[in-house]
Order: C-alpha cells, then sequence, then structure tokens
C-alpha cells in the first residue's frame, strides 16, 4: 500500500453490518446493514431514540457482541462473524461505558483500575504509580485520587476514572457510550469539555454515543442517525444540523429543548 492510501485509510470501516440478538421469539435484528467510516483523528456522533442499536454497534465494536452479517476493520484488524469473537488487543479499541459505578469494582482503588488496564497479568500499582498519578491528573482529578475507591467519588469524578483508565493504553479508537447521560448537566459540560481537550491533546479516533443532539455538536465532526437498527444519516455536523435530509432527523432535531436555534451557530 502507498503512502498516501494509508493516509486516506479510515481509522474504522463499518461495512454492511448486521446483528441478531436473542433467538426463537425472542430474536431481534438489531442492526441492518449499517455501513460508515471514521477518519484517523475525526469524532462521529452516533445518535438515535433507545433501542435504535447505539449501544449494540458500541459492544460489537469492542468485541462484546458477535458479528451476524458484514465485516468491521479497526486499523488493520478486520473482523467478521467467523473472528468477531477472537481477543482483541486492548490498545486496538478501548470502551468508556454509560454507568463508571458499575464498571469500576467497589473492592478497587482507581489506582488499582488503571494498573489492571496497564498491566493485566499483574495490576501492580506501584510499578506503574507515576503513569497512574499523571492519568488521573490529566483528567482532572485530585492529587491522592489513585488511593480512593469508587464509593468516594462522585458521580462525574467516576467517569473521569473510567476515561482515563480507557485512554491510559493508549488505544488507536475510543468509543464513549452515553457517558454524560447520568450526570447532572453541570457535570455534563465538564466532562464534554474534558472530552474534547483530550481528543485534541491525543489526537483521538472517537465513537462518541448519545441519545442528546445538543450534546453530540460539541463533540463531534460527522453524525451518524440510526433508527431501528438501520443507519438513516451520515454527514458533516453543520451539513446534518442545518439541512437534515431524512424526516427521523429532523424529528430528532425538533425534539431539542428550544428548537432548531441550538443547531449550529451562524
Amino acid at each position: 500500500m502507498s503512502t498516501a492510501a494509508a493516509v486516506r485509510r479510515p481509522a474504522v470501516e463499518i461495512d454492511g453490518l448486521g446483528v441478531v440478538l436473542g433467538s426463537g421469539a425472542h430474536r431481534t435484528e438489531a442492526l441492518r446493514g449499517v455501513s460508515f467510516t471514521i477518519a484517523p483523528g475525526c469524532s462521529v456522533g452516533l445518535v438515535g431514540e433507545s433501542g435504535s442499536g447505539k449501544s449494540t454497534l458500541a459492544r460489537v465494536l469492542a468485541g462484546l457482541v458477535p458479528i451476524g452479517s458484514g465485516r468491521v476493520r479497526i486499523g488493520d484488524e478486520e473482523f467478521t462473524p467467523g473472528t468477531s469473537r477472537r481477543r482483541r488487543d486492548p490498545g486496538l479499541l478501548q470502551l468508556v461505558p454509560q454507568d463508571p459505578y458499575s464498571s469500576l469494582s467497589p473492592r478497587r482503588t482507581a489506582g488499582q483500575a488503571l494498573a489492571e488496564a496497564m498491566d493485566p497479568r499483574r495490576a501492580d500499582v506501584r510499578a506503574h504509580r507515576t503513569d497512574i498519578e499523571e492519568w488521573l491528573a490529566r483528567v482532572e482529578l485530585p492529587a491522592g485520587s489513585a488511593d480512593k475507591y469508587p464509593h468516594e467519588f462522585s458521580g462525574g469524578q467516576r467517569q473521569r476514572i473510567a476515561i482515563a483508565r480507557a485512554l491510559c493504553v493508549r488505544p488507536r479508537v475510543v468509543v464513549a457510550d452515553e457517558v454524560t447521560s447520568a450526570l447532572d448537566v453541570s457535570v455534563q459540560v465538564e466532562v464534554l469539555e474534558l472530552l474534547a481537550q483530550l481528543r485534541v491533546e491525543l489526537e483521538l479516533t472517537m465513537l462518541f454515543i448519545s441519545h442528546d443532539l445538543a450534546v453530540v455538536r460539541h463533540v463531534s465532526d460527522e453524525v451518524a442517525v440510526l433508527c431501528a437498527g438501520e443507519l438513516r444519516e451520515f454527514g458533516g455536523v453543520r451539513q446534518v444540523y442545518t439541512a437534515p435530509r431524512d424526516d427521523y432527523t429532523r424529528r430528532l432535531l425538533d425534539s431539542v429543548p428550544g428548537g432548531p436555534g441550538f443547531r449550529i451557530r451562524a
């Protein structure tokens, strides 16, 4: 492959992705023929109502849900229905979950959580103390946080720990799944500003998942709109927010409090 071709190659390529959950009478086609790409260093906002398939797509990318049809390529690794369950390199992609409290062990300190991500075999805090403290400082947590347990932090602080845990292994791609939905509005703004800052500093490639179009606008270059497992619209933020092509996208935009005025400043 030529250097020019390598530069143009997407960081993430989703091609005809289909996913079926359950079986028999409970069988559900969660995703149908979903296709889009994420360029290196780009942030794509994935939006849609509850049940649209957003979290299923996140779990497919993280290797937690098998691919039914189509393919997914992350960096140089390609995943198909036959390969989607194999163990993945932690540096390939990291998922920042919606609920950091349930994803953080109550018996492990923040430092132990990061040490486990950095070195799953030993999880030795002492060996990684300097890096752990640097990452916790980078997500704007106070000194001494490494030795505290999840219940000693606020919800926003726990989400910062989850972000640090995902980023400390320097993944090629980060998937942030509804990371502000459980937070107060003022804390949401702080976490969004932190993500935007880290994205620039670390040149992150990101899939930012949310049901809130007003939130997605602040951290995304492009927007993908899911409805009942199908991709209804994909395009740049300005294009989608000012001139949506699909009726479903228009309804989502019109449902945001304050009306269309929030979309894009002229």
